[in-house]
């Protein structure tokens, strides 16, 4: 797996503006900006946002976090991953340029080098990935933005941007700049603290289900512009598959129908078809009868997500979730959503920087005994031993991204 040779672990500088003086503002030299923030979806949202800009012959450059295997996988610099030789140059460049002035964190250099890398090369649109938040995001140093895009918001990172769903809406409503905002559906709460924040701001908000919309025909996807009154007989995803990806599709179409772009529908279909975000719903392995799927779910509207699309599989296969996460977190609000129905095990994630320990969640258990859980070692050890029972068995991994490298680890590639 490769990552730059700089640098170690700091702490956030908070210092964004003046790393990038020091490099030359290559932040005011960018390509128009569709900026992404949310709780869930983003990294989906912009993975199709991508391949329907690219099907329209238009050249991208995109950013997003985190890495499932390789560090090249967030910078995307006309329509083509930066190499590992890029990397490694841009940041004897940046560290050269800091001169240890400042000590940047590890997101603060990477998206420091994703605006350098995209102030180099010539892009139609540069979509940008927030980190978490967006108020204070080192992302959210861009003076304007094209668009602003809202994903479905819910509870997470609650430490950094506040309790209450309101705190953590107005937070990430900071990216809202000069351009349009496209928002996924949201809850009340949301809903609100988002309009409130577009008018003050003066800004048009179109938002899922009022200005735009979809429906399932089939196999077709039929996107709806409400306020144009224009329909697109289009075609559902293949391979990012669930009800919360046929959304996060339509979120990307909205985005893409207020660029005022002519539109080549056979090339949209095309490039839905195509379309692959690594480690969303994820079959990585599938036998005679036995299924092996992973997704990136870490939080509770993540888990009722893949818990609705599990509950609507095969009923002759046994569902069975395989859960390990960061340490301190609800695991109850996640692990409710799958009913007994499932058979659950607890793993530690090997590759997690402060992973939940089997102590630690053996403590959990005996305070919420209604959560039938069996606990192992490491996945590897969990996976050959259900691999090895005789019945059709369907296997969902998820609640920590960096279970994917252990999953990786676990086949041998």
């Amino acid at each position: 797996m490769f990552m730059p040779s700089w640098p170690p672990f700091y702490k956030a500088s908070g210092q964004m503006f003046e790393i990038l003086d020091l490099l030359g503002n290559p932040e005011t030299k960018l390509p128009p900006v569709l900026h992404l923030t949310g709780t869930n979806g983003k990294g989906s949202s912009a993975a199709f946002l991508a391949a329907l800009l690219q099907s329209q012959d238009k050249i991208i450059h995109k950013f997003t976090s985190p890495h499932l295997l390789h560090f090249n996988e967030n910078f995307i610099i006309a329509n083509q991953q930066l190499s590992d030789n890029e990397i490694e140059d841009l940041t004897i460049e940046i560290r050269t340029k800091l001169d240890d002035k400042i000590k940047p964190s590890f997101f603060e250099f990477s998206t420091a080098l994703a605006f350098l890398a995209a102030s180099r090369k010539p892009a139609d649109y540069f979509i940008l990935e927030c980190g978490m938040g967006a108020k204070t995001d080192p992302t959210n140093v861009i003076a304007d933005n094209c668009l602003s895009i809202i994903t479905p918001i819910s509870y997470d990172h609650q430490e950094f941007l506040g309790e209450s769903l309101a705190e953590i809406t107005l937070d990430k409503c900071h990216i809202m700049k000069g351009g349009p905002v496209i928002s996924a559906a949201q809850n009340e709460e949301a809903h609100f603290v988002i309009s409130e924040f577009c008018k003050l701001r003066n800004l048009p908000l179109y938002l899922a289900e009022q200005n735009y919309s979809y429906e399932i025909k089939g196999d077709n996807f039929v996107f709806n512009d409400l306020d144009n009154g224009d329909l697109y007989e289009l075609i559902r995803p293949q391979a990012l598959l669930g009800k919360h990806q046929e959304q996060n599709l339509a979120t990307a179409l909205a985005a893409l129908t207020k660029l005022n772009l002519e539109l080549n529908l056979s090339s949209l279909k095309t490039a839905i078809i195509s379309c692959r975000w690594l480690g969303r719903l994820e079959l990585f392995r599938i036998e005679s009868n036995k299924e092996v799927w992973f997704d990136g779910a870490h939080n509770e509207a993540g888990a009722e997500a893949v818990a609705t699309w599990l509950s609507q599989q095969d009923s002759a296969y046994q569902n069975i979730l395989i859960y390990g996460r960061s340490a301190a977190n609800d695991h109850k609000k996640f692990l409710e959503h799958f009913g007994e129905d499932t058979q659950k095990y607890f793993v530690t994630v090997q590759n997690e920087a402060e992973p939940e320990t089997a102590a630690n969640f053996r403590n959990f258990l005996q305070k919420h005994p209604e959560l039938s859980m069996e606990i192992r070692d490491n996945l590897s050890e969990i996976l050959d031993e259900l691999l090895a029972r005789p019945e059709k068995l369907r296997i969902l991994i998820c609640g920590s991204l960096y279970l994917y490298r252990d999953l990786v680890k676990w086949r041998g590639l």
